[in-house]
Order: structure tokens, then sequence, then C-alpha cells
């Protein structure tokens, strides 16, 4: 995403605000791309690698993106959850990747790939109005997608941590 520098600003002013409502300690709140980014680093530096608890919400994120996107049929399922897994792992590195269980694939072009998507579909929509919706990819979009009614998606925590051994909800 591009931003101008007066959105970045924006943007790094609403999460410090956030944090700040979140309580947040001082020492772990930035108002700068530059102050987010070393305390990342720095966080990092202090991370476990991830147990089993954080697999299973990794995979379990990813296998809800066809029920939120109402992909039902199984062929096209498993290619959207490979097609999910590929740009997850471009965008958060083949050794966490790996460490999280996701299917070994190669990652070359995938990021550049969906943002020459999203630019043409920007190009489209701005040349032919409403031929092109972007609502999918934004933020409003997947919250109408999730929202909750007697046949949509059901918010009620597990029973275990890993779906296969869940009982039914």
């Amino acid at each position: 995403m591009r931003l101008t520098e007066a959105e970045r600003d924006g943007y790094m002013h609403i999460w410090h605000y956030v944090a700040w409502l979140l309580g947040v300690p001082d020492e772990l709140r930035f108002s700068s791309v530059e102050e987010g980014e070393h305390l990342r680093r720095i966080s990092h530096l202090c991370e476990l690698p991830p147990q089993e608890t954080a697999k299973a919400v990794a995979h379990g994120y990813i296998n809800t993106v066809p029920e939120i996107l109402g992909v039902t049929e199984p062929a096209p399922q498993k290619k959207l959850l490979n097609d999910v897994f590929r740009a997850s792992r471009a965008l958060i590195g083949n050794e966490l990747a790996d460490t999280l269980d996701y299917p070994k694939q190669s990652t070359l072009g995938v990021l550049a790939l969906v943002r020459a998507q999203r630019r043409m579909k920007i190009i489209l929509s701005r040349v032919l109005p409403g031929a092109t919706p972007l609502a999918f990819e934004n933020f409003a979009g997947m919250l109408q997608r999730s929202v909750y009614d007697d046949v949509g998606i059901s918010y009620r925590l597990p029973d275990a941590v890993r779906d296969v051994d869940s009982s039914e909800w």
C-alpha cells in the first residue's frame, strides 16, 4: 500500500492513540514508522518460536478464507487456500512459514503479481466505474462478508486448540 507522508502520519497517530486506550505502556507505544520498526525488531529478538497453538491459529485463520468469501466447491477452495498460504509465506518469510508448518512452495513474484492485479483493478475502477468491484479488497468488504446471521459464521469458541480435535459447534 502506498501512503502519502500525511496518511502514514495519520495511521501512526491512530495506532498510538489506540495503544494508549488499550493501556500499552509508554515505552512500547510508537509515534512513527521508524519507532515501530525499531520496536518490532527488538520484540522479534525476544520471541519464542511458534508453538502448536500458534500453528493451529495460523492455519485456522487461513482455512476460514474460503468460508468468508463464499467459496464452497472443493477445487476452487483448494486453489484459494494454496494462494493464501503462498501469499502469507511471501509476507512472513520462509523461516517463519516453515515453523508454522505452511506448505512448502515458491513465492517468487507472488507479491508483485498481487500488487499489479490490485493496481489494475484500481485503474479499471477509475476508467470504468462499477466495472470492477473493489469491496473485496477493503476492510468494509471483509466485514460485510463476515456478518453473523442464522446461516452465517459462528463466533463461538472451539473446545480444543486443533479444529480436528474440537467438537461440533
